[in-house]
């Protein structure tokens, strides 16, 4: 889903940079799809082994993706409202801008959906120990603390002989 959400603001920020020459935008579009949502995708496709570092290079793109999709879908939905109001206040023809919102508005929508994706892939990653060791996943990383053995009775003193068994 990630790779696909990648792709899909790539090209629909590429297809907006192409038809507006003359407004200022942030490209997130383009920057998003190419470096964060794509490699984040392609990383989570990879990461299903039982290779550790993979999980957690996952996760962390995870979180850079929640924190870039969420930040990047308020500037455009600002934006796609702010043109709106900007149009109806001016004289001047804003016939183009509509197909630029609807643009914007589809990005935008997209950065949700990516939102949702990489939340889900974080989710993913820290699973929470289970009850049963049995039902534990192999491809997230689970923390758990150390308890010690049962049935060993210990003694703290000083030497060695205060640490033997009884």
């Amino acid at each position: 889903m990630q790779v696909v959400c990648g792709v899909c603001t790539l090209l629909l920020g590429g297809v907006f940079f192409a038809l507006v020459l003359d407004v200022i935008d942030t490209g997130a579009g383009v920057w998003c799809g190419a470096f964060i949502f794509i490699p984040t995708g392609v990383l989570g496709i990879f990461s299903k082994g039982k290779r550790t570092g993979l999980i957690i290079a996952y996760l962390v793109m995870c979180l850079l993706s929640c924190l870039a999709s969420l930040v990047m879908a308020a500037f455009i939905f600002y934006w796609t409202w702010y043109w709106g109001v900007y149009c109806s206040s001016q004289t001047k023809d804003c016939s183009h801008v509509t197909i630029y919102q609807a643009i914007q508005a589809v990005i935008g929508i997209l950065m949700v959906v990516e939102f949702v994706g990489a939340t889900l892939g974080a989710h993913g990653c820290c699973q929470v120990v289970p009850s049963k060791p049995t039902t534990r996943r192999s491809d997230a990383v689970h923390y758990e603390s150390r308890q010690p053995p049962a049935n060993i009775n210990v003694r703290i003193g000083k030497g060695a002989e205060s640490n033997r068994r009884y």
